[in-house]
This record gives structure tokens, C-alpha cells and sequence, in this order.
């Protein structure tokens, strides 16, 4: 049976819990780069944690830029590499610029 120290985890803007860096993560994604659509909350808030925990460099999209930027700010401050770019994924002229801006950020995705 694994025990949680929940000493390890911050909640997270919505309530959410994730885990705090130095905590017993491995880094299997050091350096990749992640795009998480729709990442300023829900299931992409903590897919953008998770990522982030396990090394990645991580791109933050979504329409919300207020909500995006906490989350992107809460990454870093877990010691996590993230960025926010705004973007309306039903857009293609978005998603193309969206991954440019990706590509200056980090060199690849």
C-alpha cells in the first residue's frame, strides 16, 4: 500500500492537487516539448503539471489568457520550464501561428 504525504502536493487554481517539485518524480520527458490545448484548467491544467514534473518544456494553450498565465506561473513556480500562448484551436490560422511561436520559444516541439 502506498502512502500520499500530501506535504508533497499544492492545490492548484481550481482545487486540483499536484504534485510539488523534488518530490519522488522521475524525468522521463526532459527535454521535450509539450503543447497542452485547452491547459488553463480541468484535465489540461494538470496534464500541464504533470508534464512539466516529468521534465518537459511546456506550451500552455488556450483561449483564457488570465486563467493560462496562473497556471504557467503556478508550472514555474513547482520549478517547472512552461509558457503561455493564447490560441483558439478551432482557428487554423491560430494553431499555425501558435506552433511558430512554439518553435521560437523552445527550438522544436
Amino acid at each position: 500500500m502506498n502512502i500520499i504525504n500530501m506535504a508533497d502536493y499544492y492545490p492548484t487554481f481550481y482545487g486540483k492537487w499536484c504534485l510539488i517539485k523534488g518530490s519522488n518524480m522521475t524525468k522521463k520527458l526532459s527535454g521535450k516539448t509539450a503543447i497542452v490545448t485547452g491547459g488553463n484548467s480541468g484535465i489540461g491544467e494538470s496534464t500541464a503539471h504533470l508534464f512539466a514534473q516529468q521534465g518537459a518544456n511546456v506550451i500552455i494553450m488556450a483561449r483564457r489568457e488570465e486563467q493560462g498565465i496562473v497556471v504557467r506561473d503556478n508550472v514555474r513556480n513547482i520549478g517547472g520550464t512552461a509558457e503561455f500562448i493564447k490560441c483558439d484551436v478551432s482557428n487554423p490560422e491560430d494553431i499555425k501561428q501558435s506552433i511558430k511561436s512554439t518553435i521560437e520559444i523552445f527550438g522544436r516541439v
